[in-house]
Order: C-alpha cells, then sequence, then structure tokens
C-alpha cells in the first residue's frame, strides 16, 4: 500500500470514528428524555424521587462510558453508533438483542413506573437500593473495561473479518468469536 492510499485509508476511518460518534451522542442524548418519560408516565406523576434517580445514573453512565472510550477506545463508540443490525451477525443475535434490549428493559421500566403508582411493593429499607446501586456501579465499571480494551466489542455476536479480527488457529475461536456480550440495560437503544 503506497502512502497516498494508506493516508486516504486513515482519513476515511477518522471520518468513520467521529460520524460513528456523533451518532453514539444523539441515541444517548435522545434516549435518556424517552427513559424519563416512560418512567414517569407509568408512575403517573412527575415529582417521582427514585425514579429521576435512575435517570440520573443513566446519565451519569452514559457520561462515563463516553469519557473513558473516547479516551482511550473510541472506535468501540463509533461501531456501536453507526449501530444496526450487521449482515454477518449470526441470526440467533439479529433475532434476540434487539427483542432483549427492548422488550426486557421497557418491561421493567413499566413495571416499576407501575409498581410506584399502585404501591405493589412494599418500602425497602434504604440500604438494600444502595447496595442495589454499588453493584451496578462495579457491573457498569467491568463492562466499560471491556469495552475499553476490547477494539471489537460489538452488541451482535459476529466474525468481524472486516476489522480484521485476530482469531486463534485451535479451539472454538478457529470456528467461532466468542462473545463478549454488553448488558444493554439500562440504555438499550446504544445497542442498536
Amino acid at each position: 500500500m503506497n502512502r497516498a492510499s494508506s493516508a486516504e485509508a486513515d482519513l476515511a476511518k477518522e471520518k468513520y470514528i467521529t460520524a460513528g460518534i456523533r451518532k453514539w451522542l444523539i441515541k444517548s442524548a435522545g434516549g435518556l428524555p424517552v427513559l424519563a418519560a416512560i418512567l414517569m408516565l407509568s408512575a403517573g406523576r412527575w415529582d417521582w424521587l427514585m425514579g429521576w434517580v435512575y435517570v440520573g445514573l443513566s446519565l451519569g453512565a452514559t457520561v462515563f462510558i463516553t469519557l473513558v472510550l473516547l479516551r482511550v477506545n473510541p472506535e468501540v463508540l463509533a461501531v456501536r453508533g453507526h449501530g444496526g443490525i450487521k449482515k454477518d451477525a449470526k441470526t440467533w443475535d439479529k433475532v434476540m438483542s434487539p427483542f432483549l434490549a427492548f422488550s426486557v428493559s421497557l418491561g421493567i421500566w413499566v413495571v416499576a413506573g407501575l409498581d410506584e403508582r399502585f404501591g405493589w411493593s412494599p418500602p425497602l429499607p434504604v440500604v438494600l437500593p444502595m447496595i442495589g446501586v454499588i453493584l451496578w456501579v462495579v457491573a457498569l465499571g467491568v463492562v466499560t473495561w471491556a469495552m475499553a480494551v476490547n477494539r471489537f466489542f460489538e452488541a451482535l455476536v459476529r466474525i468481524q473479518t472486516d476489522r480484521g479480527i485476530p482469531l486463534f488457529p485451535m479451539g472454538p475461536t478457529a470456528t467461532f468469536a466468542i462473545p463478549v456480550t454488553s448488558p444493554c440495560w439500562p440504555l438499550p437503544w446504544r445497542c442498536l
């Protein structure tokens, strides 16, 4: 490859990454008001403190992931920003990932709001939600770490020949890539 074609390839990759990051930011910024609306409409009121805490935690997670990946692995943000179903993704994953990302998350949000509205659950001791938040932050850290160190970290299972993913000549990865699937919860729109 000569210098001119290498420079063109670098420029094309830079444009791809910039456009993908822009899309990631738009998806993330647009999704948070949707999350808030679903929670608050399900709860039947806009002054639900724990619902707003959840939205705030989701915003914090989005900012944290974005800042870390912009610094160490912007290509992962770009790939996720461009989203869509890749033609070489596994068929089962093309169906299951979007379905689970939206149905499970949407179900959790709606049921949480309805629980607030109708008081189905007894009041929890303050320490239980605090423990939940701590565990959630730890999980977020592990997923962000995986995304930061693995430039092939995608939402769907596929052999990424277009990105030069290395496969080992023996063992299971000689035939297929072992997925490291990020949980789309609490922000499933970022996974598509």
